[in-house]
């Protein structure tokens, strides 16, 4: 719902630092990359999802002649066209990473009032699923994470709470599956 905006960042980034790199990331940009790609404010598109793909980008960055096209979901100009990989739908969601609740500021939201259907408690977000094997035409779950859902291990899921729970003092788990 914030493309608009999100553009206008990039385009006042752009004015700022002439040679910095742009991506753009989730529903809107994975289902409707090709237009976004006519936008000279954004460089690089990822569909779907991006967490394990996107560290591979930038090292790619890193290189003298990055070849873009070993990134999955990756969007990407190639000349006057623009080249677009396969997407990323690791079937092992235990090789995703949880989330860096401090490099997020999760503290920062639930001071200033972050809520998901909760009480007004200490309460952290988390994805135990990925995926929607359903059509509904209002929604881009589909096209962003695929339909067939997958799933996290229990033992996964519990160390993840436990940590939460111990360490952050979460009280009230928002499960935000689609």
């Amino acid at each position: 719902p914030m493309f608009l905006e999100a553009l206008n960042c990039l385009k006042i980034a752009k004015e700022l630092i002439t040679d910095v790199i742009t991506c753009l990331g989730g529903a809107h940009a994975s289902t409707y990359f090709e237009k976004i790609m006519g936008s000279e404010e954004v460089d690089f598109i990822f569909r779907g999802e991006a967490e394990l793909s996107f560290p591979i980008f930038l090292k790619k960055l890193e290189e003298s002649k990055p070849n873009f096209s070993e990134v999955k979901g990756l969007v990407y100009r190639d000349g006057i066209k623009f080249s677009k990989n396969e997407l990323d739908r690791e079937e092992n969601l235990d090789l995703i990473k949880t989330p860096n609740y401090d490099a997020i500021r999760l503290d920062y939201y639930v001071n200033n009032g972050y809520r998901w259907n909760s009480p007004p408690k200490v309460n952290a977000p988390v994805w135990v699923t990925r995926g929607c094997p359903y059509r509904c035409q209002f929604c881009a779950a589909p096209d962003l994470n695929g339909r067939p859902v997958r799933t996290h291990s229990i033992e996964y899921m519990m160390n993840w709470i436990q940590e939460l729970y111990h360490e952050r003092g979460v009280r009230w788990i928002n499960i935000i599956d689609d």
